[in-house]
């Protein structure tokens, strides 16, 4: 569902309430779609695919499409958020149309549904549950070192923490609203490749200028890379911070295969088990660069405790607690942040802003954008 904003899967977490019969075709459940992975396909059929298992370092030629990123009732049994899904995955499938025809027939409404499409997706993956997992066991885990018991009670089931990351999945698309979104063409021989968790979530500005791997989607500098074509890459960036060089509209294009081998390796570094690619001809080229970039692939959590130091006018103040002392009469403060792993190298179109501006108040939250200023961290 589309609202005035844009919006999608506006009412689609409410799973509880208005069960429908269960229908056995459709117990195959996807968290990657088939009409997204359609455009990685042989001819764009949607039938089969190349792929890389990462596990086994094996190639697979012409894989079935069908069942890959796929999980038995993964949204339950019960298909309220199954058929959400596919209506928002049939619009996606419309704008991928245009862009693909005629790119000048594309409108902002497209624009700005291509990057609540690509948080749905960065919140429905096989990864997503298990980040959602680890953040409830660790916050689980902190709270029984303070206390001695674990209150939150949250089922960890799979089912269970996919519907909670789709929970989620409003918020997301709230506190990225303000990135600028823009696709790039890809004008060179190699192809963008895409993975079982495709959206790869990354900071430029963190790595060179902060030099900190610690960050959320609310922070300055975040960029959202998605490869959604072998020769489109969607780029949701913070424009208080780059811009993207010869950008025209919502397009750039690039002839540098670097730029793509730089897509490519967070695709690498992010994906669970499989990568995905059209051309069969690039396999050597995708197992050179796998070699090459061998470092840990995946972000891990990190857990901090806080305890009440003092009040001021602004606010509590909070401190880390020494290794032996206990939680006070407050209570405890717990922060959760991820660190990230970065790549190599950046694409050569996303360019440091001459003038960067991020906000902030010496808060383990650290830089975060003036849309995320202005709607949580500040108040007049």
């Amino acid at each position: 569902m589309l609202d005035q904003k844009g919006s999608i899967l506006a009412s689609s977490c409410t799973l509880h309430k208005a069960r429908q019969p269960s229908m056995a075709n459709h117990r195959s459940q996807h968290f990657v779609p088939r009409s997204y992975l359609k455009r990685f396909s042989l001819s764009k059929e949607g039938r089969s695919i190349h792929m890389y298992n990462i596990p086994q370092s094996k190639f697979i030629l012409n894989a079935s499409i069908k069942g890959q990123c796929a999980k038995k009732y993964l949204y339950g049994e019960y298909l309220q958020i199954e058929q959400s899904l596919q209506h928002c995955e049939s619009e996606f499938g419309r704008i991928m149309n245009i862009l693909e025809t005629n790119q000048n027939d594309i409108i902002s409404r497209d624009m700005f549904f291509l990057r609540d499409f690509m948080m749905l997706q960065f919140s429905r993956t096989e990864a997503a549950i298990i980040r959602t997992k680890s953040m409830f066991e660790g916050v689980d885990k902190t709270i029984k070192e303070s206390f001695g018991q674990s209150p939150t009670g949250v089922n960890l089931d799979p089912e269970n923490m996919m519907l909670t990351t789709l929970k989620f999945f409003s918020d997301f698309c709230k506190t990225v609203s303000d990135l600028q979104v823009c696709i790039v063409i890809n004008k060179t021989r190699q192809d963008f490749i895409t993975s079982d968790d495709p959206v790869c979530l990354t900071s430029k500005f963190h790595a060179q200028k902060l030099k900190s791997n610690s960050f959320g989607i609310a922070s300055s500098g975040v960029i959202f890379l998605f490869p959604i074509s072998p020769r489109m890459l969607l780029v949701c960036f913070d424009g208080d911070v780059y811009s993207i060089a010869n950008r025209r509209g919502y397009f750039a294009a690039t002839s540098n295969e670097r730029d793509v081998s730089s897509c490519n390796e967070l695709q690498y570094i992010g994906a669970s088990n499989n990568l995905y690619f059209a051309d069969w001809d690039q396999r050597e080229v995708i197992e050179r660069e796998i070699s090459k970039f061998e470092r840990p692939r995946h972000a891990s959590e990190k857990m901090s405790r806080f305890v009440e130091d003092s009040k001021t006018k602004f606010g509590t103040r909070y401190r880390m607690p020494g290794s032996d002392e206990l939680p006070n009469e407050h209570g405890v403060l717990i922060e959760l942040s991820q660190t990230r792993v970065f790549p190599s190298r950046w694409m050569s179109k996303i360019k440091f802003r001459q003038k960067i501006r991020c906000y902030g108040n010496g808060s383990a939250a650290g830089p975060v954008r003036l849309h995320t200023w202005r709607n949580r961290f500040h108040r007049d």
